[in-house]
């Protein structure tokens, strides 16, 4: 398929249409109830940071930020990892770790929501295909860019870069693999949702 191996066995068809679509309505009402409690404790506790405060919440796939104006800083968090980031007036944008580790520290409610989008992604894969993904059930890891899990038993990766939203396969023999962006895999295998899933995508 041009796009790895992954894509000849179909992971990303259905695999998008239920992370990409059905889940993400369900995290994104919690998640944004979260982000604003968050935002809304930062400005009151880190005025030289964060001013003006009650800025207005944006986004900007993947990330929903504020930008404060007198500062000239975002404060963001992003769908793909649910990690929060800071980008101060130096320009440099920093990873302050995951949304949960901040919540409580914040005084917000803290819930278990469903599973994101890339830790969905990586369960389906676990599942689907074990020969690939074994021991299923690893704990997600994080190496800037990448959010991944690395599998132990067949000696193989599987991640998404938070900078180009791509998805890539690394197995034993070292070779990283593009298998192509979330956006362009979203369309082609769920509009119509699953309507090809067992298809060989060429693209």
């Amino acid at each position: 398929m041009g796009r790895g191996t992954l894509g000849h066995h179909g992971l990303l068809n259905v695999l998008l249409c239920f992370c990409f679509l059905v889940i993400p309505s369900i995290v994104r009402a919690d998640q944004a109830t979260q982000t604003e409690c968050l935002f809304n404790w930062a400005e009151t506790n880190y005025p030289a940071l964060f001013a003006p405060a009650g800025s207005s919440t944006a986004v900007f796939t993947p990330y929903a930020y504020r930008h404060y104006t007198a500062t000239n800083a975002y404060l963001g968090v992003s769908s793909v990892d649910s990690h929060v980031y800071y980008e101060g007036p130096d320009g440099n944008l920093q990873d302050e770790g995951l949304l949960s580790d901040w919540l409580p520290k914040a005084g917000c409610q803290v819930t278990s929501p469903p599973p994101t989008p890339v830790d969905c992604l990586f369960n389906w894969a676990e599942t689907n295909y074990p020969a690939l993904f074994a021991p299923a059930g690893l704990s997600t890891a994080f190496s800037t860019p990448y959010t991944y899990r690395h599998y132990t038993a067949t000696n193989a990766y599987l991640g998404v870069s938070s900078v180009d939203k791509h998805v890539y396969y690394e197995g034993p023999d070292g070779n990283l693999l593009d298998e192509g962006s979330l956006s362009y895999w979203a369309p082609k295998a769920c509009l119509p949702p699953v309507a090809n899933a067992g298809a060989d995508q060429t693209a």
